[in-house]
């Protein structure tokens, strides 16, 4: 049996815990085929597609950190310190 991509939930060293107001909206354009499978990835394990998403996601930047070291996200400054 297929274990539910709801099942890993703790964050990695790589990551934080993430709460709803975490969350950020955003689109993007991707191969249809590609949908069709996270849809089908989800759909066979009972989860949503923003799960399935979320999950390679979090494994694709652990598996990048691990090689490559943590990415940093600079702040972004005031827009008064711009002049």
């Amino acid at each position: 049996m297929t274990p539910n991509v709801n099942q890993e939930k703790t964050p990695t060293t790589a990551s934080v815990a993430t709460t709803q107001t975490d969350w950020v909206r955003f689109n993007t354009i991707c191969n249809k085929e590609l949908v069709d499978k996270v849809r089908a990835i989800a759909d066979r394990n009972h989860s949503s597609i923003r799960d399935v998403i979320e999950l390679m996601f979090r494994r694709c930047i652990n598996a990048y950190e691990q090689k490559n070291g943590i990415i940093t996200i600079e702040q972004k400054k005031p827009l008064e310190e711009l002049f």
